[in-house]
């Protein structure tokens, strides 16, 4: 337990720190049921104890926690649990594309607005459940539900690059076409699907 030299961390502090650890991210309201104060939390802060890691959101500063999809957690904790990692960071996390998004893609619910720069939301009213993996702290598309949305969503990921994804995907065997249709039958955008799959077809004969 990091501190300054010459401060007691209290045995309850020490207990509450202990849970929260477990934790990649939590607010503040999970830090008073875990037993800290404002105050209390307010001097860990100043001490290097707790770290600010967004608005309304801490860390132990010793916890462990996995650097590549830290931001996804951060994410979740701020458009709610709801939200689903997508679009560009999806396909960027199954080495689809291989250069880094400047932002954390995310589908919402259409009611989520976004003024934060760091985070692109795609607001949808199809299911946030199916083809939907969850994780430590967030959920992602699977790699079948990124290259689908590439399609749905063409205008934004961009129409080429859905294309080249899903030939990748297929060329190195990441899934198969039955996954993605079935995926697609599921959402109910088979037919949108099928009616694009004709050029990824031509290119996996290439």
């Amino acid at each position: 337990m990091s501190s300054k030299p010459g401060r007691k961390t209290s045995v309850k502090t020490v207990k509450a720190l202990t849970a929260l650890r477990r934790r990649s991210v939590f607010t503040l309201e999970i830090a008073k049921r875990a037993g800290l104060s404002q105050p209390s939390i307010t001097r860990l802060v100043q001490r290097g104890i707790l770290v600010r890691a967004a608005p309304g959101l801490y860390q132990v500063s010793d916890s462990d926690f996995d650097p590549t999809t830290f931001d996804y957690v951060i994410a979740t904790k701020l458009f709610g649990d709801r939200a689903v990692v997508g679009g560009l960071t999806a396909l960027f996390h199954y080495g689809l594309i291989e250069e880094v998004p400047e932002q954390v893609w995310l589908l919402v619910p259409p009611s989520v607005r976004n003024t934060k720069k760091l985070y692109r939301i795609i607001r949808t009213s199809r299911s946030l459940s199916v083809g939907i993996l969850s994780k430590e702290g967030y959920r992602m598309v699977s790699i079948e539900r990124a290259i689908v949305d590439a399609f749905i969503f063409g205008a934004k990921v961009g129409h080429s690059r859905g294309l080249a994804c899903a030939v990748r995907a297929l060329r190195e065997k990441k899934t198969t076409e039955k996954k993605i249709f079935d995926l697609a039958h599921r959402m109910g955008v088979l037919e949108k699907v099928a009616h694009e799959w004709s050029a990824v077809a031509v290119a996996l004969e290439r």
